[in-house]
C-alpha cells in the first residue's frame, strides 16, 4: 500500500507521554501528515478505543497481524491525529511480498453520497469507486452489508424512493468493480428477488450462509471462492438476526440455519476446493461473532473475521483465539484496506508468539492508559480540569518509567527472523481531497434530486 508504520523504539513507545510534558527530549518535531499519492490520510490507532490485541491461540494459525506498527501508531496518534497505518516491520534482510488487497466497506445505510458530519463531508460511493480503481489488479472488492436502507424492512414494504435508492447502491456497486457484498438486514429492505435481481445486472454476489429459503435452500450464495495473486481465498456470511422481532423475515419466506453448523459446512467445502483462507464477513456484531468463535472446533476457525455494522469506528483488530475481528469505517466514510503478503510459497497469517509479544501487550496496555492520561492532562478547558490532572502527574511518571523498561524488553527480544509478515491495515478516510468517478456519480446524482 506504499505506506508502513515505522520500527517500534523507544520515542515512539513515549511519545504519548511526552505529549504531556513529563518525558525529556524524546519527543520528536513537528511531524507532517504522510502525505499518500491519491491525497488521502490515513487513521492512526485511537487509544481511547478498546486495544483487546491478543488472546492466545489454540492452534497453529495461518493469520497474523503486523503487531509493532499498532503501537506506533497508538502513540503517534496523541501526538500527531493523522499518520500511519498498521503494519510490521520485517527484520533486516527479510522480504516480503504483496500479493492480495482487500477493500472493505460497509454498513453505509443508504447513504449514496457525502455526510454531513460534524468533521467534515466525507463520504460518498463516487470517492470510493476512485479509491477502488487505483488498487491493483489481485485485489479483492467486499461490502460487508447493511448498506441499501437506513431502516430494516418491515412487512409492509417498501416506498419506490427507497428501492430506487437501495437499486441505485447496487448499480453503482458494480460500476466500482464490488465483487461481493453480505446481504445483512438492511439490505432485506428490497425483496429477495429484487435483490437477486439487482445483484446480477450489476455483476455483484450476494452472500449470506444462513439466509434460507422455507424450503432449506439457500437465498443466496452461501460461500464463495476467489483466486487473487495465485491463491484462493473462501468467503462465508452471517447474516444478523433480527433480536426484537423474531418473526422479521416470514414475510420473504425466508428463515435462519444454525450459523456455527453452517461455518462448519462451508469452512470445510471451500478448504476442500484450495482455500488457502477462510474470511468470515459476520453481520452478527461483535459479542454474537466472539461467542461463535469461541464455540468452533480448531479446524473450523476461520482465518479472519470482518465485521458489519458494529459503528464502533476501531483502528485496530481485535483477537479472539487467535482470529483477528476487523471493521470497516461507520456510513461509509472510510474504506478499510487490508494487504496480504506471500511468504513461503503461501499466506502467512500467524500472529507473533513469544516473550517478546508478551512484553508488547503490556506495553501496549500501558501506553494506552498513558494516552488517556496524558490526554486529560493536556485538556485546560478554561482551568476546570487542570486539579484533577495534575494528580495524574504521579501515575504518568511511573508509566513512563514502565513503558521505557518494556520497550527495552521488546528491542532486545524482536521476533525471530522467520516470524510471518501477516498483513498490513489501513482506514482510509474518504475526504474531500479525493475525487469523485463520474461514473459512479452519474449513478447517484439523479437519485439524490428526488431526496424530498
Amino acid at each position: 500500500m506504499g505506506l508502513r508504520t515505522l520500527s517500534l523504539n523507544t520515542c515512539a513507545a513515549l511519545g504519548v507521554i511526552a505529549v504531556a510534558s513529563l518525558s525529556s527530549g524524546c519527543l520528536p518535531p513537528d511531524t507532517p501528515p504522510v502525505a499518500r499519492p491519491d491525497g488521502l490520510s490515513s487513521l492512526h490507532v485511537d487509544v481511547s478505543e478498546d486495544l483487546d490485541l491478543h488472546e492466545e491461540s489454540q492452534r497453529p494459525r495461518k493469520l497474523g497481524l503486523a503487531i509493532f506498527g499498532v503501537l506506533a501508531a497508538a502513540s503517534s496518534r496523541v501526538l500527531d491525529s493523522g499518520l500511519g497505518s498498521v503494519g510490521y516491520d520485517l527484520p533486516e534482510g527479510d522480504e516480503e511480498t504483496p500479493s492480495i488487497a482487500l477493500t472493505v466497506a460497509g454498513n453505509t445505510r443508504g447513504e449514496l453520497n457525502l455526510c454531513d458530519c460534524d468533521d467534515g463531508r466525507r463520504g460518498g460511493l463516487a470517492r470510493r469507486a476512485a479509491i477502488l480503481a487505483t488498487m491493483p489488479q489481485e485485489s479483492l472488492h467486499i461490502d460487508t452489508g447493511d448498506s441499501l436502507s437506513e431502516v430494516i424492512a418491515a412487512p409492509d414494504g417498501l416506498d419506490d424512493l427507497a428501492a430506487r435508492r437501495a437499486e441505485a447502491m447496487v448499480e453503482a456497486f458494480g460500476v466500482m468493480g464490488v465483487d461481493v457484498m453480505l446481504v445483512n438486514l438492511r439490505d432485506l429492505r428490497l425483496p429477495v428477488d429484487h435483490l437477486i435481481a439487482a445483484g446480477q445486472r450489476a455483476g455483484v454476489t450476494l452472500l449470506s450462509s444462513n439466509l434460507l429459503l422455507d424450503e432449506g435452500d439457500p437465498a443466496f450464495e452461501s460461500g464463495v471462492l476467489y483466486e487473487r495473486g495465485g491463491h484462493k481465498l473462501g468467503l462465508i456470511g452471517l447474516t444478523a438476526h433480527h433480536n426484537t422481532n423474531p418473526r422479521f423475515l416470514d414475510h420473504s419466506g425466508l428463515r435462519f440455519g444454525s450459523s456455527e453448523e453452517i461455518v462448519k459446512k462451508e469452512s470445510a467445502r471451500l478448504r476442500k476446493r484450495g482455500a488457502v483462507g477462510i474470511i468470515l464477513l459476520s453481520g452478527l456484531g461483535v459479542s454474537e461473532s466472539e461467542t461463535l468463535l469461541h464455540a468452533l472446533d480448531d479446524e473450523d476457525l476461520p482465518d479472519m473475521v470482518l465485521l458489519s455494522g458494529t459503528a464502533r469506528l476501531t483502528k485496530a483488530p481485535s483477537w479472539v483465539r487467535g482470529v483477528p475481528m476487523l471493521e470497516p469505517g461507520d456510513r461509509g466514510r472510510q474504506l478499510l484496506i487490508v494487504t496480504l503478503y506471500e511468504r513461503d510459497n503461501g499466506l502467512s497469517f500467524d500472529e507473533p508468539e513469544g516473550e517478546s509479544q508478551a512484553n508488547l501487550n503490556e506495553l501496549v496496555k500501558s501506553t494506552r492508559r498513558a494516552g488517556l492520561q496524558g490526554r486529560a492532562y493536556l485538556t485546560d478547558n478554561n482551568g476546570q480540569k487542570r486539579t484533577a490532572a495534575e494528580r495524574r502527574e504521579k501515575e504518568l511518571v511511573n508509566l513512563v518509567e514502565t513503558i521505557h523498561t518494556l520497550t527495552e524488553k521488546v528491542l532486545i527480544e524482536p521476533p525471530s527472523p522467520g516470524a510471518p509478515a501477516g498483513f498490513d491495515v489501513e482506514w482510509l478516510d474518504l475526504e474531500e481531497a479525493v475525487s469523485p468517478s463520474p461514473d459512479v456519480q452519474a449513478i447517484v446524482d439523479p437519485v439524490e434530486t428526488e431526496l424530498p
